[in-house]
């Protein structure tokens, strides 16, 4: 299963915007989406593997996709806060990288 959903805009490893058609295409690069330049003029078609890796290559790539990142609010932190708590500090995680 994919941590991406088609329909929805992602960003690259190099911070360009990849829009996602399709996750269910099968293969080795089941996802399938475009990368739009810097001035959304121009857009790229490409794969990935479910796990974000460009068509271009199985190592890190400026075309891979990065995961949606979760951001924790002060209110959360503050529900589940025990007495001792001595900080609150702004955490952005991975999906899927062992914090669920």
């Amino acid at each position: 299963m994919t941590k991406f959903e088609a329909g929805k805009a992602y960003k690259t490893r190099d911070g360009r915007t990849a829009r996602i058609y399709a996750v269910d295409c099968g293969g080795s690069f089941p996802i399938h989406g475009a990368i739009l330049s810097p001035n959304s003029l121009i857009a790229c078609a490409t794969q990935w593997t479910v796990k974000g890796n460009s068509c271009n290559s199985f190592i890190e790539s400026d075309s891979d996709l990065m995961p949606p990142t979760e951001h924790e609010t002060r209110g959360n932190a503050d529900i589940f806060a025990s007495e001792g708590r001595i900080a609150c500090v702004p955490l952005t995680y991975y999906k899927g990288e062992g914090l669920e």
